[in-house]
């Protein structure tokens, strides 16, 4: 026997149409033929060639009407639209005399086979088997044949599959739309009253779990022997939980999650099984103890307070540090006091992206003073470590408390002592062998700007900073020459910068030096700050910042020369404070 196993292996179409009345065989067969022509070709929806299997049917003379199974590819120029090669008039290999009883469609029965005539009425045979497949289909015996099984009516509603038993409230899945979720329940095998009652995960002996087939990580069943929910991973099998308990580390069976006490982990002993998951009680007493202490609201006793682990408060010493790992562009050696180093950008011949020691004497390396962190291992270049960049760094001796310490002009090294060629501070000491990092938000880079500058044009002063600021604060003092209005002439102010621009300040003196100097002529500044005049026989100085790069800025002091003068200018000088 060989019954369907899919309802949609059959095809149902139309075979007489109006262009072909009456399909019918072009010549007689025998009882045993299995090659039947006939006058027209039996087309699917689409007006090709059928190219499924399907029933068809030839009535005798005498009313009789046999079953035929065409299988798959069995009439000629199948799948094709008809022409003068795909004619679609020649079926072979086909099997005679189907019994209709039953599902059975591939095996013929000689007893109901018979000849046939030319001219003989052939059609698709649309029988009770259809019924029959329908049924078979709802019991679970065949398959839809599709992919994509839908229930519902298209509109916003509860769908439900239910399961029918002997019982009074069936169980079944459904779902849900007014919260969108999947749902089951028991109906009465629910083990309490309520709708939903979970989801049954395998129950299986480990033997049963053993002896089955599992291609694929992630599945979860229950060992009924082991008591416990085990969980497939990388081909192995590991415990999830353990009766609502976990397993104690010092039993250290691998894959479990195991319960270590908080003296375990301090002591080192909690290392559990391989692959295993610590978990540390709340209930335990020296955690409660945690709690208390952390919650009081006074501490003032605390460093003579001692748990029953034996440590007291000084041991609970917390860093808010914070690290990022990254690569060594050069040998650095921190295991013995932690090196000051800097992230470079590639340039000065070092690779971007790579670590490297700061020096603040290093007038060959702009970079060498942006100070990122601490580095604290002995790292050769190539190799990785973790760089403090933020909170509390130990691992130093002999510090001073309480004092501010910068980068040194010993590579690597920090000092008490601000660098004369660049003061950049990393943080200050709060023990003798730990540094709070505090990076500078500003810095007093300019010292004392002053010279005597005669006729040229432009006058460019680069102050070199350490990073890139933001906001520059200029005091001035500018010496021009106005011919007329009484020779030399001071303008005093102090003048703000964001970046290039002047973003305001004021001028308290602008006057001839011959001239009482009085606040009478304070004013604000609306463009950048000048001395003297730009006339016949004059000079005007201007000052400006001319540029901003990530370490340094540029200040100019312009001066141009009136006719034929050229009395040198004298007196000129600033201070800059740049902001971070």
């Amino acid at each position: 026997m060989a019954d369907v196993t899919s309802f949609t292996q059959l095809k149902v179409f139309q075979w007489s149409r109006p262009d072909a009345e009456n399909p019918r065989l072009s010549a007689p067969i025998s009882a045993s033929a299995t090659t039947i022509t006939v006058t027209n070709p039996p087309l699917d929806e689409d007006g090709k060639i059928v190219a499924t299997a399907f029933l068809m049917g030839i009535r005798d003379n005498k009313g009789y009407v046999e079953t035929v199974y065409v299988p798959a590819n069995a009439v000629q120029g199948y799948g094709n639209t008809p022409d003068s090669t795909n004619l679609g008039l020649t079926i072979t290999g086909v099997t005679r005399g189907i019994n209709l009883a039953g599902i059975d469609i591939t095996t013929g029965d000689s007893d109901l086979a018979v000849k046939h005539g030319q001219d003989d009425p052939v059609f698709n045979n649309v029988s009770a088997l259809y019924y029959a497949m329908v049924q078979k289909f709802l019991d679970g015996t065949i398959a839809s044949g599709g992919t994509d099984a839908q229930i519902g009516d298209e509109t916003a509603t509860d769908i439900s599959l239910s399961f029918a038993n002997d019982h009074t409230t069936k169980p079944k899945v459904f779902y849900d739309d007014s919260d969108k979720r999947i749902k089951i329940s028991l109906g009465d095998d629910a083990p309490a009253a309520g709708d939903l009652d979970g989801v049954g995960i395998p129950v299986m002996t480990t033997a049963e779990r053993d002896a089955g087939t599992w291609p694929n990580d992630g599945v979860i069943i229950f060992n009924s022997d082991d008591g416990e929910y085990q969980s497939r991973n990388t081909g192995s099998w590991v415990t999830l939980a353990s009766g609502g308990t976990f397993p104690n580390a010092s039993t250290t069976v691998a894959g479990k999650v195991e319960e270590a006490t908080a003296a375990e982990v301090l002591a080192g002993t909690a290392a559990g099984g391989t692959g295993a998951r610590l978990f540390i009680n709340p209930s335990d007493s020296l955690i409660n103890e945690a709690v208390t202490f952390f919650n009081a609201t006074d501490i003032s006793g605390a460093e003579a307070e001692t748990l029953t682990d034996g440590s007291n408060a000084d041991s609970l010493h917390i860093h808010g540090d914070k690290y990022k790992t990254l690569t060594a562009g050069e040998n650095v050696d921190g295991s013995s006091t932690p090196q000051a180093v800097y992230i470079s950008d590639g340039t000065n011949s070092r690779t971007s992206g790579r670590y490297y020691k700061c020096d603040a004497n290093d007038s060959s390396n702009t970079d060498s003073t942006k100070f990122f962190g601490f580095a604290k291992g002995n790292k050769t270049t190539g190799q990785t470590d973790s760089i403090y960049y933020q909170g509390i760094v130990s691992g130093f001796t002999g510090l001073t408390v309480g004092a501010d310490y910068y980068l040194s002009d010993t590579a690597g090294s920090i000092s008490t002592t601000p660098s004369t060629t660049k003061p950049i501070k990393v943080g200050r000491a709060i023990s003798a062998t730990e540094i709070i990092i505090e990076k500078e938000a500003n810095t007093h880079a300019s010292g004392n700007q002053g010279s005597s500058y005669g006729t040229t044009a432009n006058n460019d002063i680069e102050i070199e900073c350490g990073f890139r600021p933001t906001k520059i604060t200029i005091y001035y003092k500018l010496n021009g020459y106005d011919n007329g209005g009484g020779g030399d002439e001071y303008s005093v102010g102090i003048a703000e910068y964001m970046g290039t621009s002047l973003k305001g300040g004021i001028n308290f003196l602008n006057q001839a030096v011959s001239a009482n100097f009085t606040p009478a002529t304070t004013s604000l500044l609306s463009s950048n700050p000048t001395a003297g005049n730009s006339g016949a026989n004059d000079l005007l100085v201007t000052l400006s910042v001319q540029s901003i790069s990530d370490t340094s800025y540029t200040v100019r002091i312009a001066v141009v020369a009136g006719g034929s003068y050229a009395q040198g200018v004298k007196g000129n000088g600033f201070n800059a404070i740049a902001y971070k």
